[in-house]
């Protein structure tokens, strides 16, 4: 995703009068804060909006002022995990599956993520902590929508999870990108509910802040990985 084409996305919004201008500085003040963002782009970028918020300049003066950083950083391609988050809201929007009202609650709550992701504890290696769960649970963590995770396996956290057959294992996504929980590996004969002679488990598409339980009944090694991100993978062994 690419923090500069969100920003032009605003542009356009505030250019059309389908947002006011101060919504549209808060958009983009959201939109500079999560992981990955250019230092450079960000620090000019809150100069104008720190401004605003100072009241020292109008609405329509923070928009053009942002117009102007935009110009002089066009070009610079810069990830952002909230930015993609909210471009595949809008996608899925666009496609006439989910109605506007369901698509502004999803961007809420994904907006909602991100500001806590960016205050994320994180290990001297650079690990996000591990977080107190309920027992059975698998924590999908921020930031794993970008390949770095598997090389300390924090995809998932716990990576490798032991049950027993009748227990439930719960698995919630912390992240601000979709993530998926299926069965088996990127380049498995069979994944998802026919992992395993049809004993597998598949979550589908998960949005922020969702979650996704199964029931293992059947004892074994039971693989799993993100369809989206198949760089994300965990297990579960059941007893």
């Amino acid at each position: 995703s690419d923090l500069i084409e969100a920003v032009d996305a605003k542009i356009a919004l505030i250019d059309s009068g389908k947002i006011s201008g101060a919504d549209a500085v808060e958009a983009i003040h959201l939109s500079a804060e999560p992981q990955n963002v250019n230092p450079e782009y960000q620090s000019a970028l809150d100069e104008v909006i720190h401004k605003f918020e100072l009241d020292k300049i109008t609405a329509d003066e923070a928009i053009d002022g942002i117009k102007e950083v935009h110009a002089g950083f066009v070009g610079l391609y810069i990830t952002s995990d909230l930015i993609e988050g909210v471009g595949t809201q809008l996608a899925v929007y666009d496609s006439g599956r989910v109605s506007m009202e369901y698509t502004l609650e999803e961007i809420d709550e994904i907006i909602e993520l991100a500001e806590r992701a960016a205050k994320i504890s994180m290990t001297d290696d650079g690990i996000p902590e591990m977080k107190d769960l309920p027992p059975n649970t698998v924590d999908i963590p921020a930031g794993t929508g970008v390949p770095g995770c598997e090389t300390d396996n924090w995809c998932y956290m716990q990576s490798s999870l032991t049950v027993h057959v009748g227990d439930t294992v719960t698995w919630m996504n912390s992240d601000t990108l979709p993530h998926t929980v299926t069965a088996g590996w990127p380049d498995s004969d069979s994944i998802g509910v026919d992992y395993l002679g049809g004993n597998g488990f598949d979550s589908e598409f998960m949005s922020a802040g969702a979650t996704f339980e199964h029931t293992f009944e059947v004892p074994g090694e039971y693989d799993y990985y993100c369809q989206l991100h198949p760089w994300m993978i965990g297990s579960i062994t059941v007893e």
